[in-house]
């Protein structure tokens, strides 16, 4: 029942993100929307480069043998803080713009929670966790639905304040329980997160898409391109979030072999037929998509059938990306990510380069990049054991 409670949570988190993009994307320009996710991106990536892997590493403390929730939340928060404010200094004094600090301020927003939900939910503090999931999405939704039913679009200023919320509280809740570890040696805990910040670092080259393709194609595609792949996000958290929920359970079960495989085996099932819905469901989840969004981005109905099909392969793989991160095989899963986002951006430069303003011509890239991903993570997860 708990588990499915957590589940649930997640699931409404999601889904409110979906909807929170969808409004501030239909109550607002392609290149402001477009600027905002950039910006995102961007800071996406400062949050992976100074947060160490600690949310990933996090999630597998209960299967160490020292308690490392004071250190890890210690220098995560002060690494994290430090370059979130250098990255602020930097767009107020070059590209002064709401757009860019709403979307600097989200991805801050979701660099500490991400690390607040793990730390909660991996001390089986979960009340407080579901709290947090809910909060933090829930609260922008509910001022972006305000404003753009009272005025009929979206203001920027008003966005950067509410996604300003999740951040106070993703910084305040783990506080306490993190001080009742208090916090040890610094240098073995860099030391033995490598393979994990290894794994965060990966993701810095999926972040990579929205910038590579403002480079070498229209801010309208590239803008189309960001509604498509964001907003379909949460199809993919959906089964992310029941991995950050299981994944300190599987690591809870190293010890006892036949009782790990009994809930990955269970988790296969649940991802493999999630994906399986989402593949079949694509083409009319996008026309509902992109009829929401709004009428500037019908040419985008194909890259955005695409971005699910793709969300729906990367849901797959993150059952079997919970088998290696929980048996301490992070390494792998980087290799799987990082060969992916390759083939993506390469896709990107090539295909966004011959594009004339459509963007129907990328539909292709998250599936391709996806399959890749899955396959490769078929492969790795078949051939670790328990990690012993």
């Amino acid at each position: 029942m708990n588990s499915l409670v957590r589940v649930g949570c997640r699931v409404v988190s999601s889904a409110s993100l979906g909807v929170c993009l969808l409004l501030v994307a239909r109550g607002s320009s392609i290149t402001a929307f477009g600027g905002m996710m950039t910006a995102y991106s961007i800071g996406i990536i400062v949050g992976l480069a100074a947060g160490i892997g600690a949310p990933t590493r996090v999630l597998r403390a209960p299967g160490e043998d020292r308690p490392v929730y004071g250190t890890l939340y210690s220098v995560h928060t002060i690494l994290v803080t430090t370059a979130f404010g250098m990255a602020f200094f930097v767009a107020a004094v070059t590209i002064p713009t709401w757009t860019v600090m709403a979307g600097l301020m989200l991805a801050l927003g979701d660099t500490v929670q991400n690390y607040a939900q793990g730390q909660m939910t991996s001390l089986g503090r979960l009340t407080s966790a579901n709290v947090l999931v809910l909060l933090h999405r829930l609260v922008p939704l509910c001022v972006v639905v305000i404003w753009y039913l009272d005025v009929g679009e979206v203001s920027f200023p008003a966005v950067t304040v509410a996604f300003a919320v999740p951040v106070a509280l993703g910084v305040v809740a783990p506080l306490r329980s993190a001080r009742a570890f208090g916090v040890g040696p610094i240098e073995g805990l860099f030391r033995s997160s490598l393979g994990y910040w290894a794994y965060s670092g990966s993701a810095v080259a999926t972040q990579l898409q929205v910038p590579t393709l403002t480079a070498v194609a229209t801010t309208a595609t590239a803008g189309a391109f960001a509604m498509a792949t964001r907003v379909v996000g949460p199809i993919t958290l959906v089964t992310a979030s029941i991995t950050v929920v299981l994944v300190p359970e599987l690591a809870r079960r190293l010890h006892r072999w036949k009782d790990f495989e009994h809930l990955y085996r269970l988790l296969i099932g649940v991802c493999s037929g999630y994906a399986a819905f989402v593949v079949v469901a694509a083409v009319p989840m996008a026309w509902v998509i992109v009829d929401v969004a709004g009428p500037q981005y019908r040419d985008a109905m194909p890259v955005v059938a695409g971005a699910i099909v793709g969300a729906g392969l990367s849901a797959c793989s993150q059952g079997f990306n919970a088998k290696l991160l929980a048996v301490g095989r992070p390494g792998l899963a980087t290799a799987a990510v990082l060969t992916g986002a390759g083939v993506s951006l390469v896709m990107l430069v090539v295909l966004g380069a011959r594009s004339t303003g459509g963007v129907g011509v990328l539909a292709m890239v998250p599936v391709v990049s996806q399959v890749v991903v899955l396959v490769m993570m078929i492969t790795f997860a078949r051939g670790v054991g328990d990690g012993r």
